[in-house]
Parts: C-alpha cells; sequence; structure tokens
C-alpha cells in the first residue's frame, strides 16, 4: 500500500514544483503599469515650470489613480496644489484633485477618477497601451537659488 501511494504522489509533486516555478517566473516580469515623472530643466530666471507625469499600462484599462509624489530638495523647488490635464489622458476626467499631504509643497499627492467607464472620448478611462503617455501635469515653483549653490537639482 505505501509504495502505491508513493508513486502516485510522486507525479503530483513534480506538477506542483513546476507550477510554483512557471508562477515565479511570471510574477517577476515586466511591470504591468508604470507610473514616472519626467526629467525637468528649468532656467534659473524661470519662477515656475510644470512637471509631467507619464503611464505605460500594457494590460488593463485604468479608470482611477492616486500616486505620491516628493522632492527631496525643497530649498530648490515646490509643489504646487493644482494640475494641468490639457491634452492628457486625464482630460475631461470627472475627479483630479492635488494636495500636498505635509501642507508644505515638498510632497503632492494626485488622485484621479475616470467618468463612465463605457464612455469614450474626453473623460474615458485610459485604454492598455505599451506606449508611454502622459497622465497629468503638476506646476511648481522654484525658489530663489544663491549663486554659491553648487548643486541644483532636485529629484521627485
Amino acid at each position: 500500500m505505501r509504495i502505491l501511494l508513493s508513486r502516485i504522489y510522486t507525479p503530483c509533486w513534480w506538477c506542483f514544483w513546476l507550477v510554483c516555478i512557471v508562477t515565479a517566473a511570471n510574477v517577476g516580469g515586466t511591470p504591468a503599469l508604470t507610473i514616472r515623472a519626467e526629467q525637468v530643466q528649468v532656467n534659473r530666471f524661470d519662477a515656475t515650470g510644470l512637471l509631467g507625469v507619464y503611464i505605460r499600462n500594457t494590460t488593463d484599462t485604468v479608470v482611477g489613480y492616486q500616486f505620491w509624489l516628493k522632492l527631496d530638495r525643497p530649498d530648490i523647488a515646490l509643489l504646487e496644489e493644482a494640475f494641468d490635464t490639457a491634452g492628457t489622458l486625464s482630460s475631461g476626467w470627472d475627479l483630479v484633485h492635488v494636495r500636498s499631504i505635509s501642507g508644505s509643497g515638498v510632497d503632492a499627492m494626485v488622485v484621479g477618477l475616470a467618468n463612465d467607464i463605457t464612455r469614450e472620448g474626453a473623460g474615458a478611462p485610459i485604454a492598455p497601451s505599451d506606449a508611454e503617455r502622459l497622465l497629468v501635469r503638476i506646476p511648481f515653483r522654484v525658489q530663489a537659488i544663491p549663486d554659491s549653490m553648487t548643486d541644483r537639482t532636485a529629484k521627485v
């Protein structure tokens, strides 16, 4: 009886481990959704700028989003609690809201919610695409930078 059971269960264990290995290989693949803030260069005499945020979603429709931007150098720039959706994927959405969690402009929580998911055109959900597309623009304010400052780079 023991020999018979071990012969039956041995192939099952091999199948179990094969499924685990294949599943783990798929989990470590390319991400299905990425959000990236663009690199922006600003003239030292400009007081403001726009930070473009891009999205790439390869597998599913996006009907809403929430992400948090945080600056590492508040002495160089501060994020505004505003947004620009003209010509972006968030154009015409029912809800787009930006607010600073800290209240100091060092960070910005960005939330967006599309209109009816069956609607097409302006306000429609974001369809899957392999291309990186502009999601929203967040304005920022450039601080007064002294001439003695050598590193004038802020990262989001």
